[in-house]
């Protein structure tokens, strides 16, 4: 979100990105951690702390897009620099900052590549969802930043049917920001699996089949299910490539939340133009 003091660490982005020695997408070098977490460790490891009251805005209140993730039970922020990002003041007391560099140095996954890691602390947040009793979360990356003022507006002409669609609890997980990948055929035609059908309660929702290669685990909110959390923490492979996929997706379309650093920075149009593409090919 901001450039950070280098010698305070890592930024999120090298963190969350920065090549290794191992390649990207490929297996974790931790034969465990493909097969699921050792929950024990989370159980020493799941550590969180409050904003600071200076991290705190009472003119970002008076975006809706706030208020639509405030619909969650909680709210959880996954960070490096955990001072940068800022909220609104109406998320005070329902906002948890997880420190990724601590909670690696807590579960020794230092050596890890960075999707790994990444996986791990998304599984962390998950699990300890759970333990608190949580029925609703919403999760956050660091580098989350919020649309253009176009898609501000539709945001707050959709708000009372978003808010009928995630209080229903007929789905698992609800995406935020996405990038849709390869969500085309050879004829470019949109594929069997990603034909994204409307929800009924809510036009700005559409919910494919199971298995569309769409990426990105900036922002989501998940249901806090038993059979949900179980299989998510036993899942192998990286959080937005393998396991968010192998669940019932739904999405707000457009992406409400962005991806401000990374591999999508390369191109900064490219979160856009894939989502336009996938609104007109694939959005029923």
């Amino acid at each position: 979100m901001r450039e950070a003091d280098k010698d305070t660490g890592p930024t999120w982005e090298q963190w969350r990105w920065e090549s290794d020695r191992f390649e990207i997408y490929t297996p974790f070098g931790n034969a465990s951690l493909s097969r699921g977490v050792n929950v024990p460790d989370f159980t020493n490891c799941a550590r969180f702390s409050s904003p600071s009251p200076n991290q705190f805005s009472k003119l970002l209140d008076q975006d809706m897009t706030y208020h639509i993730m405030l619909l969650a039970d909680h709210i959880y922020c996954l960070c490096v620099q955990c001072n940068l990002p800022k909220f609104p003041s109406s998320w005070a007391g329902h906002v948890s900052i997880v420190d990724a560099l601590e909670a690696d140095k807590c579960l020794q996954q230092q050596h890890l590549s960075h999707y790994a890691k990444a996986t791990t602390l998304h599984k962390l947040v998950v699990w300890a969802s759970r333990q608190q009793h949580h029925r609703t979360v919403m999760v956050l990356e660091e580098d989350f930043t919020l649309q253009d003022s176009r898609t501000a507006a539709n945001v707050h002409k959709g708000y009372n049917t978003l808010g009928k669609f995630i209080g229903s609890e007929s789905w698992d997980f609800l995406r935020f920001g996405h990038m849709p990948w390869k969500f085309l055929d050879s004829e470019g035609r949109c594929r069997r699996e990603c034909r994204c059908v409307k929800e009924s309660l809510s036009h700005d929702v559409c919910t494919p089949s199971i298995g569309c290669d769409i990426r990105s685990s900036v922002a989501y909110m998940v249901a806090i299910r038993e059979s949900i959390v179980n299989r998510f923490l036993g899942s192998p492979g990286v959080i937005d490539t393998d396991i968010l996929q192998g669940f019932r997706q739904s999405y707000i379309v457009p992406a409400i939340i962005h991806q401000s650093s990374g591999w999508y920075s390369n191109n900064p149009s490219k979160e856009g133009v894939k989502g336009s593409s996938f609104r007109n090919q694939c959005y029923q």
